[in-house]
């Protein structure tokens, strides 16, 4: 007997084929915030401003092209949220040493335990 594995417990209500319901609720809020926002914009910018508020609420809304199951906007928040105390990036040794010289280096205080 084959057992099938769930690939999806969460799914989210299409509107359309592909715009959902979510997509629309948040880019609803994302213009009408830009429509309060265009009174702090300069008179003769304010239809320029709103067309690039839209477009930006459509890019940040797309599909990350790095994580395919998160959003732009969730991978901009994990980036601003990360601790940057424990993140160090792998540096590579620059140098051809070896990177332990002597057993000593190796074991530590049990280096007295080896024959040489």
């Amino acid at each position: 007997m084959r057992y099938k594995m769930i690939k999806e417990i969460k799914t989210e209500t299409k509107v359309l084929k592909f715009i959902y319901l979510f997509d629309v609720v948040f880019l609803v809020a994302w213009i009408a915030v830009g429509v309060m926002l265009k009174n702090i914009v300069y008179t003769d910018l304010q239809i320029p401003f709103i067309i690039v508020h839209i477009i930006f609420g459509l890019i940040i809304r797309a599909g990350s092209p790095y994580n395919k199951q998160k959003k732009i906007y969730e991978a901009i928040s994990f980036f601003l949220k990360k601790d940057k105390n424990t993140y160090s990036p792998i540096s590579i040794p620059t140098s051809k040493k070896p990177l332990i010289k002597n057993y000593g280096e190796m074991y530590g205080e049990y280096s007295d335990l080896i024959t040489k």
